[in-house]
């Protein structure tokens, strides 16, 4: 005899997968740079220079890790804001990403 119906176990599981794809989305951050005309290199940005299709870079001194894409925009992934009894978290700018974000 089962104690739970296969419906409600299929509720738990979807209730479960948004609840932690929402929590993944609060503890990061994302911001897209276009690439300016004239400018080296297939991305640029002033922090990270010139770079090609598919090049990762950490940019010193932040908790960032900067992504060329096909397009030619670069994605900067970040921590986002953290709060951990009522206290935000900063990050450790001695670590590379993302185990700099302390969270």
């Amino acid at each position: 005899m089962c104690w739970f119906k296969q419906t409600d176990i299929m509720k738990l599981t979807l209730f479960l997968s948004v609840f932690l794809a929402v929590v993944s989305i609060v503890f990061s951050g994302q911001a897209l740079v276009p690439k300016e005309e004239g400018k080296p290199g297939h991305c640029y940005d002033e922090e990270t220079g010139p770079m090609e299709k598919g090049d990762v870079k950490q940019i010193l001194n932040k908790c960032t890790l900067a992504t060329c894409t096909d397009d030619g925009t670069m994605v900067l992934h970040t921590c986002g804001a953290a709060v951990i009894d009522g206290k935000r978290v900063k990050p450790d700018f001695s670590k590379s990403y993302p185990e700099c974000c302390n969270v």
